[in-house]
């Protein structure tokens, strides 16, 4: 499903925008780079909370 996401965001790009093959590998770069970014953030901060959290509220 991601797959088909980012590449019909970029086919949509390229075509509205008039992408170079070098423009687009810079946009693609970016988005990558962005996700990975902001995952890593994400993972970084419910590890912290994760502290907070009481045991008996995650506990399956």
């Amino acid at each position: 499903m991601t797959i088909v996401f980012w590449t019909s965001l970029f086919a949509a790009k390229a075509v509205e925008q008039g992408y170079t093959k070098r423009s687009l590998t810079i946009f693609a770069f970016s988005a990558g780079l962005a996700t990975l970014v902001f995952l890593g953030c994400a993972v970084l901060i419910f590890s912290t909370l994760k502290v907070s959290i009481p045991f008996m509220a995650v506990k399956p």
